[in-house]
């Protein structure tokens, strides 16, 4: 006779990719205390050189995190930002993304 094995009332969700969608996932996950194992096919991290832009949807996520004062405090505010193609030559050169428009939100 087999001793029956411990279970958890939740399933583990298996998340695919460590990218910034599976990380915040497995943030809220964590914070939920649902388990959770998050799976990355890159076996190294490599610096991209690029930068995330973070809108207004996304803020009320990081105050649940607790993370939103340090969010503040180490991101950069910017009004324009240029686009780049693979070979580093700009994408508008007569005109950068305006962010101002959707600023108050």
């Amino acid at each position: 006779m087999t001793t029956p094995v411990a279970t958890s009332d939740k399933p583990t969700v298996l998340i695919v990719g460590a990218g910034l969608g599976g990380l915040m996932l497995g943030a809220l996950l964590e914070k939920s205390n649902v388990p959770y194992a998050i799976f990355e096919r890159s076996t190294t991290l490599k610096p991209l050189g690029s930068a995330m832009a973070v809108g207004p949807t996304l803020l009320p996520i990081f105050q649940q995190l607790g993370i939103y004062e340090e969010f503040l405090t180490i991101g950069k505010y910017l009004t324009h930002i240029p686009g780049f193609g693979e070979s580093n030559e700009i994408l508008y050169p007569k005109r950068p993304t305006d962010f101002r428009p959707i600023e108050e939100l």
